[in-house]
């Protein structure tokens, strides 16, 4: 969770975020869908870490970090 977000990823490389703040857990809670890569390629059990205004994601080839450029 960050702010008003929890980011769930999954084993297939999908993260899915929501307000989970929201009163209903409904399609409006649902901010966004991302795919972290190609199709059996972006496998992980890890979860998201966040430091410094980014978020970093291991898949099981890489570390992705998600932001912005400084």
């Amino acid at each position: 969770m960050i702010g008003e977000y929890l980011y769930m990823p999954t084993m297939i490389g999908m993260v899915y975020v929501l307000r989970w703040n929201a009163p209903v857990l409904n399609e409006s809670a649902l901010v966004s869908i991302s795919d972290l890569g190609a199709a059996g390629k972006t496998w992980s059990l890890s979860s998201l870490s966040y430091s410094d205004g980014k978020i970093y994601a291991r898949t099981m080839k890489e570390l992705l970090c998600i932001g912005r450029p400084d």
